[in-house]
Parts: structure tokens; sequence; C-alpha cells
């Protein structure tokens, strides 16, 4: 009787490890995509934010590094920018510099998301053409 009790529990590890490893195999893929989801909402978080400063990004490059975007990373070298702000005395800040900032980030952005789409495309007609 008391072999028939243990039959039950001496599974209970050799499923939870199979489910670990099957969660283990799918998980790259799962975690790239969410990774990249959190990156691009931050982004656009950032994107309407009235001021940004050069630490706000830090979070955004820990992301990116484990992701395909590389944004981010032209991003935190040109936000240094913004501090042209502080060589007037009066600190008005000057817009067509932030502007620029913006307009060369955002465009990489549209530039990197089309690379990525274009390219799952071509990977997914290679894939049905070899079927």
């Amino acid at each position: 009787m008391g072999g028939l009790q243990k039959a039950p529990y001496a599974s209970i590890p050799n499923r939870l490890k199979s489910l670990y490893l099957s969660n283990i195999e799918d998980s790259p893929a799962v975690l790239k995509v969410s990774i990249s989801a959190m990156l691009l909402m931050f982004t656009g978080h950032l994107f309407i934010a009235t001021t940004v400063h050069p630490w706000y990004l830090c979070f955004g490059v820990a992301l990116a590094i484990y992701t395909p975007f590389r944004y981010m990373y032209l991003w935190s070298a040109m936000v240094f920018l913004s501090y042209i702000t502080y060589a007037n005395p009066s600190f008005k800040e000057n817009l067509w510099v932030i502007s620029i900032e913006y307009s060369v980030v955002f465009g990489f952005l549209i530039r990197e998301i089309v690379k990525i789409t274009s390219s799952r495309q071509e990977s997914v007609k290679n894939v049905s053409l070899k079927d």
C-alpha cells in the first residue's frame, strides 16, 4: 500500500521537469518579443514626455541589449544635444536642436522596424517555399 501512495507523487518532479523544459525551449522567442514590446512601449512614453533626462534612457538601453533594435544606442548618444540649453544664460531651450534629435532617432527607429519586418517576411517566404 505504501508503494501505491508514492507512485503519484514520484511522477510530480518528472512532470514539473518536462513542463519546465518544454517552456524553456519556447521562451527565447516569447521573451524576445516581450522585451521588444516593453522597449517600444517605453520609447512611446519617452517620445510624449515633456522632459527626457539622459539617465531616463538607461532602462531603454538595458532592454535594447536583448532585442534586435539599436535605435536606443543612437538616442543615448544624441540626448546630450539637449544640454545646449544650458549654454544660454537664460536657459532658453533651442527647439530646433531637440526636433533634429528626435527626428533622427524617430527616423532610425522607423528604418529598423521596416528592416526587421521585411527580414521576417523574407524568412516566412523562404520557409513556405521549402515546403
